[in-house]
């Protein structure tokens, strides 16, 4: 009921501004017409005669010629079918002008206002009104169209940003697990081997279950706590490996307060650790750094690869953190950012440019 009222007050509406714009038309001809007699009865009468030829041609035009051929882009057509309609209304003008003669002042052409009998006067006075009519039908199918593709743009931003988002997510919940499940490794490692570290890495893996799934739920974060998860999972890395491994980070000093993307940084670290540790005990090394510069955030990091070895490493997985990193970037930074892989002989080096923002920027106010 609701939908069937707003159609009957759409179109009362659109009668209203119909009868309100032919009102003023006829006025304008009575005015017109009368200005050179005593009075404007023979006028009335006139334009009573004349409108109806006026509101048959704007219509035929607005509501047929123009969707129907110049809209499609027919100018040839259009431009044809508009001829005919000039000469038809022209020729039922001279019939309303006849009409008048015969009717108004009873075939005595004394009796008639000069106005009336000024062919040329009387067609320029029907298509001012004709080309009115059409400008503001135009206009009206112009600002139509620009609401249409402004909604429809609109629909098409939301529709892109739900699916960005989605995307987001699902990488999201794809790398929480895969960090989970190799951390978990870490950690039954050291209980088979009663290690008294353990405590300490449970701690370690429930700050970082913390962090990942409350600090960092947000498109941004702060680059202090994303540093911060980084080296928690530095120290549990160290527990592992003992001596075999030789991680060294370096911070830049004083690092001004801006903000990144989540979890873009752990994925790199991780992927080090794979290929630099072999299943044998020899030495290894990460450097891993981190630098601003120009409203940029540099992060690198280098790892050695085995010189020789013996079997494939069992923690290699499948390699879908980097693609994870890829997906994310793509989708966050797209065109801004770079991710450089240097796949040596001797070592692995991936270097990775983001731009930055200040936090009060890119972080939501708290209320």
């Amino acid at each position: 009921m609701p939908a069937l009222l707003r159609w009957i007050f759409r179109q009362w509406r659109l009668l209203a501004r119909h009868g309100v714009f032919w009102c003023l038309v006829a006025l304008f001809f009575v005015l017109f017409f009368g200005r050179t007699a005593d009075g404007y009865r023979q006028s009335l009468l006139f334009v009573a005669l004349m409108l109806p030829v006026a509101m048959a041609t704007t219509y035929f035009l607005t509501a047929f010629l123009i969707p129907r051929y110049l809209l499609p882009r027919r100018y040839g057509m259009f431009a044809l079918y508009a001829l005919y309609t000039l000469i038809a209304s022209v020729y039922l003008e001279l019939v309303v002008l006849i009409g008048s003669f015969i009717l108004l002042a009873g075939y005595e052409i004394r009796l008639m206002n000069p106005a009336m009998l000024d062919v040329f006067g009387l067609v320029v006075a029907l298509y001012v009104v004709v080309f009115l009519a059409i400008a503001a039908n135009l206009a009206m199918r112009w600002h139509r169209l620009q609401a249409t593709h402004a909604e429809t743009e609109r629909a098409r931003l939301e529709a892109v940003l739900a699916l960005r988002e989605a995307e987001l997510a699902r990488l999201k919940t794809q790398m929480h697990p895969h960090f989970l499940f190799n951390t978990l490794n870490n950690l039954y490692g050291l209980t088979l081997e009663q290690s008294e570290a353990a405590p300490d890495v449970v701690l370690r893996i429930a700050d970082m279950l913390d962090y990942m799934l409350y600090r960092c739920d947000a498109p941004f974060v702060p680059l202090a706590g994303e540093l911060d998860h980084l080296r928690t999972y530095l120290d549990l890395e160290r527990l592992r490996y003992d001596d075999r491994v030789t991680v060294h980070l370096h911070v830049d000093k004083n690092l001004p307060d801006v903000v990144i993307a989540p979890l873009l940084l752990m994925p790199l670290v991780e992927n080090s650790f794979k290929h630099s540790a072999s299943p044998s005990d020899e030495p290894a090394w990460i450097n891993i750094g981190v630098r601003l510069d120009h409203e940029q955030l540099h992060f690198s990091v280098a790892n050695s690869k085995p010189t020789s070895p013996s079997a494939p490493n069992p923690d290699l997985g499948t390699g879908i953190g980097l693609a994870n990193v890829r997906q994310r970037l793509h989708l966050l930074y797209p065109g801004t950012h770079a991710l450089d892989i240097d796949d040596a002989a001797d070592q692995f080096v991936a270097a990775l440019t983001l731009p930055i923002q200040p936090v009060n920027d890119a972080l939501p106010a708290r209320g």
